[in-house]
């Protein structure tokens, strides 16, 4: 019946289009969520993409303080905690963000780590949108020389069924860095400066979350139980597709 109609399409000069249906379900691609910190004063952290997601510095801005940004203002984490000393970090948390990033996500930011960090032995996570250490959903982080991405099922097996992507660094305390992670529905990337550092060897998929919003961390782990960001988060962007290599090129170098 279908090759009737097809048929019949043609002779009339107008084409059916296939997988429409699959086109017009697809997500508009857009800026999901921009946070300036430009606020300076206060608790909440406004989202400039117009989609609401409006953060809180939570515990009392235990940990956490306004200084100058990249751009303006911006929030800096305090570096001098502990290691391994649990619920002590800061935190802005942002709730009811939307959870599924299959189809494509660009996490982006500009982070200043402070002079007087540990860079060569810690974990300190930059954006935290997962249940657990290894998913479902995403965490961009900064790890022992490394800054990743990483996305999995989560589960007693989590840390042989994720996936992550790894850029090397060198000691860049004290300097502004921009940050960029992307996923494209098959691979993972990690851009440093502009420049790609890092890929996914073989086609991976992103783990949502189960339910369809979620509360998600910038600044440390989960509310700041975990692995607080030692020095300033400024700039911070996500899309719900994966912005082109020129196009993070243009934001690292010119915004």
């Amino acid at each position: 019946m279908y090759i009737a109609l097809f048929i019949a399409c043609c002779l009339c000069g107008v084409l059916p289009v296939i997988g429409q249906e699959t086109a017009e379900n697809a997500p508009e691609k857009r800026l999901i969520a921009y946070w300036s910190f430009d606020e300076g004063e206060g608790l909440t952290v406004a989202d400039h993409s117009g989609s609401g997601y409006h953060g809180k510095i939570a515990n009392d801005m235990r940990a956490v303080k306004w200084v100058d940004g990249y751009k303006g203002k911006a929030l800096a984490f305090d570096s001098t905690l502990p290691k391994g000393e649990k619920n002590t970090a800061g935190a802005v948390v942002v709730p009811r963000f939307p959870t599924d990033f299959s189809q494509g996500l660009t996490v982006a930011c500009r982070v200043k780590m402070d002079a007087k960090a540990d860079w060569q032995r810690r974990v300190y996570n930059l954006v935290t949108f997962s249940a657990g250490t290894y998913g479902p959903g995403f965490i961009l982080y900064y790890n022992w020389r490394y800054y990743m991405f990483l996305s999995g099922p989560g589960g007693a097996d989590g840390h042989k069924t994720k996936w992550d992507v790894r850029a090397a660094v060198p000691d860049l305390r004290d300097q502004w860095v921009h940050v960029c992670a992307t996923f494209d529905g098959k691979k993972g990337r990690m851009y440093i400066d502009g420049k790609m550092l890092a890929e996914s060897p073989e086609e991976v998929a992103y783990y949502p979350q189960t339910s369809k919003t979620s509360t998600l961390t910038i600044g440390s782990g989960w509310a700041g139980q975990a692995n607080g960001f030692p020095g300033i988060i400024d700039e911070l962007k996500i899309y719900n597709y994966p912005l082109t290599p020129s196009e993070i090129i243009n934001q690292a170098k010119l915004d």
